[in-house]
């Protein structure tokens, strides 16, 4: 993302995400909270229903923000279809935004290659366009003349919805251990896999759950670097810490060293060189010492 585009003027259909957008996207959340930690039964049929419902009585933004916040939910119900019901509902919405270009070829050659390598496998044409529905949403994105989109409250949006869904993973945890928190830092249990089992019932383990953190983390960056942060903005990124932490992913650890390295490195504040280069050098060391950590017998 080129962060000077986080301030661009957009018109006034598109400059905000209406307050129903917010709602329906709770009653998401709350659906996906009522399933996976409650335990209730609720078909898949309703959250695509309700996607539906989202996609078609959103603005140009609001359907692409809610392709991106599906996500850190794509472990809880089927996702895939509803980035394919976004890229639908989009086309049949703005037509005249969907211009072809090269950007098409690549995911085109791949998707030829996979069908002609399927036909000598039983397959379903359902299973085939659901393998590339992440790839076909970028690919879409790349499609759309319209760019003029808040990607500040898209990045927020986006952290608060791996928030919701690593609460969801902490509450499911507690219960394993009484309610107990202190025994979360035990050494014996971790977010995603707890006693060799996996998912809680949302398929993440714990590095999959450390790349969400870190892929939140990185749009609120963006925002710092921007200069178009709020104080909110840190709390969220200290969340998503905690959460990172609580994985005890090294895969984390050391993808958020480099992660701060960049930001460091893009980050231009009222600080002296002397200060800056010494932030540098402590990052580099500290990214040292967690891959001898790793590597090490």
């Amino acid at each position: 993302m080129n962060t000077e585009q986080i301030t661009i003027s957009e018109t006034k259909e598109n400059s905000q995400i209406r307050w129903m957008f917010y709602i329906e996207l709770a009653v998401l959340i709350a659906l996906v909270f009522v399933r996976n930690v409650l335990k209730a039964e609720i078909p898949v049929l309703v959250f695509l229903a309700l996607t539906a419902i989202i996609a078609l009585l959103g603005t140009k933004e609001e359907i692409v923000t809610l392709g991106i916040c599906c996500i850190p939910l794509s472990a809880t119900f089927q996702y895939k279809y509803t980035l394919l019901i976004c890229i639908l509902v989009y086309s049949f919405k703005y037509p005249k935004d969907i211009k072809l270009s090269q950007h098409i070829f690549p995911l085109l050659c791949m998707m030829v290659w996979e069908f002609v390598h399927a036909l000598a496998y039983d397959f379903t044409l359902n299973e085939y366009f659901r393998s590339f529905s992440e790839m076909i949403f970028c690919t879409f994105l790349m499609l759309c003349t319209y760019k003029k989109y808040n990607y500040g409250k898209i990045c927020r949006i986006l952290a608060v919805c791996t928030i919701c869904l690593l609460f969801m993973l902490l509450i499911n945890l507690l219960k394993e251990v009484n309610y107990d928190f202190q025994r979360l830092f035990s050494g014996y249990y971790r977010l995603g896999v707890e006693a060799g089992r996996e998912n809680y019932d949302i398929g993440y383990n714990a590095n999959a759950l450390g790349y969400m953190c870190l892929l939140s983390i990185a749009g609120l960056l963006q925002l710092v670097v921007a200069k178009q942060q709020r104080l909110g903005d840190y709390a969220l990124m200290a969340l998503l810490l905690f959460f990172g932490i609580l994985t005890k992913s090294r895969s984390f650890l050391l993808s958020g060293a480099v992660l701060l390295l960049m930001f460091i490195w893009c980050w231009k504040p009222n600080v002296s060189g002397r200060i800056k280069n010494f932030f540098l050098v402590a990052v580099i060391v500290t990214a040292v010492i967690i891959v001898l950590l790793i590597f090490m017998p």
